[in-house]
């Protein structure tokens, strides 16, 4: 269908840290701190890892890949390489920097590692993404 095609250029995998699952996960929440004109920072330290895994095949990555390296935060770092839980927001908005060779759907898995062991997984299935 059309309306469940986008052009990769304008996609964005976004989702959202609901802290009360986290926190619920036996996470040490200490608190947070508020700007009068920005989203509220949130200081977590139970979280070590943010992954994003294929659950099906996509382009070239078998299912079961970690392609969180290929997935840019808003100041361009990879999601891979982000391990500054001291300062996160609620919402992420994360643009991927692949162009696959067809137009397919993007099956993942969203996981986050915490550090007692326990891990929050949500699935999840973009539209179609097209050149």
């Amino acid at each position: 269908m059309e309306e469940d095609t986008v052009n990769i250029e304008a996609f964005r995998y976004n989702f959202e840290l609901e802290f009360e699952a986290i926190q619920s996960a036996l996470i040490y929440f200490p608190g947070f701190s508020f700007a009068l004109d920005c989203e509220p920072k949130f200081n977590v330290e139970n979280i070590s890892n943010i992954s994003i895994i294929l659950r099906e095949n996509y382009d070239d990555f078998p299912a079961g890949t970690d392609i969180s390296y290929l997935f840019l935060l808003p100041d361009g770092s990879q999601l891979s390489r982000f391990r500054d839980f001291s300062a996160m927001q609620k919402f992420f908005s994360l643009k991927l920097d692949y162009i696959p060779e067809k137009s397919e759907s993007l099956e993942t898995t969203l996981i986050i590692f915490l550090r007692s062991g326990d891990q929050i997984r949500k699935a999840s299935t973009s539209p179609v993404l097209s050149k």
